[in-house]
């Protein structure tokens, strides 16, 4: 936000909106992070991936124009407050569009960090990331549902 970001759309804001993910402060509480709803679409038996990620149905998600066109290289996620309703895990797209890409339109995202496990009350930082393409729009997927206080993303800016 800072930096000129923008929450562009999000698939549910139940407890909080999804702008709250790039304010520049730590988040004080949950209610200054986003939450959704529960999902209603969870299996009655929940089946993990060989790295502990849980097999569900669909994710809520939110898109964000980034401050400006660049090249990602570090994220952290972070989920202090959220002890008992984080998501299980988190992936997060990339786009390099002069238009708003819509969160379900998957024809345009790049994955840029894979799901990934998340964990309760803690800042979760990721460098190895899969895209080294310029990007100005991002997505992050959260599953099946869940809370987070704040976002962060570090990068190098487009040379003109």
């Amino acid at each position: 936000m800072e930096n000129g970001g923008l929450c562009l759309g999000y698939s549910n804001a139940h407890y909080g909106h999804p702008r709250n993910l790039i304010l520049p402060n730590p988040a004080a509480n949950m209610g200054e992070g986003w939450e959704t709803a529960r999902r209603l679409d969870r299996p009655e038996i929940l089946d993990m991936d060989t790295n502990g990620v849980l097999k569900v149905p669909g994710c809520e998600w939110a898109t964000f124009k980034l401050g400006l066109p660049g090249f990602i290289t570090k994220i952290d996620i972070e989920t202090y407050h959220f002890k008992g309703n984080f998501p299980d895990s988190v992936r997060i797209y990339g786009a390099n569009s002069d238009k708003v890409i819509e969160g379900g339109d998957e024809g345009k995202w790049e994955l840029l960090l894979p799901p990934t496990k998340l964990g309760a009350h803690q800042t979760h930082t990721f460098e190895k990331l899969n895209l080294n393409k310029k990007i100005n729009q991002v997505k992050i997927c959260i599953a099946p549902d869940g809370g987070l206080a704040r976002v962060r993303m570090w990068g190098k800016p487009e040379k003109n």
